[in-house]
């Protein structure tokens, strides 16, 4: 897609459509929802990482990590309010974290915890076509 530019005098350049339209892609909400149930079903299993807010690029090294083994990772950031946790994790860390055709999405932020998934390279460890075709009454599989 092509969006006309108006250029400035001093080189700059103004785009005539606000930057804002073009976000981040999301979740479904049934995906997020499949991830979240799937999460509380690991428990303790599910891997954490801390991630402190005033410098999150030393973390973003393991986060990557993680998420190529496990594809679904909480992390708990040093925040110190609750919006703060949220910011950190949709403007810093997902896009820190993104791959070619892999976006690295935030599935849920609960206080100070985002949950974050990112598909892996190789075969997947969370099967969200399966998640999807599950009962979603069934609140033990």
């Amino acid at each position: 897609l092509f969006y006309p530019v108006q250029a400035e005098e001093d080189g700059a350049a103004q785009y005539l459509l606000p930057l804002d339209l073009f976000k981040r892609p999301a979740l479904a909400g049934r995906d997020a929802r499949q991830l979240r149930a799937h999460a509380s079903r690991l428990g303790n299993a599910c891997p954490a990482v801390a991630v402190a807010a005033a410098a999150p690029d030393g973390a973003v090294a393991a986060l990557d990590e993680a998420l190529e083994a496990h594809e679904l990772v909480k992390v708990r950031t040093g925040a110190g309010k609750k919006k703060e946790a949220r910011r950190l994790a949709e403007e810093t860390l997902a896009p820190a974290l993104d791959r070619a055709d892999r976006p690295c999405y935030v599935a849920q932020v609960v206080g100070h915890t985002a949950l974050l998934y990112r598909r892996r390279a190789g075969p997947p460890v969370v099967d969200l076509e399966a998640l999807r075709k599950g009962d979603p009454n069934d609140l033990l599989a």
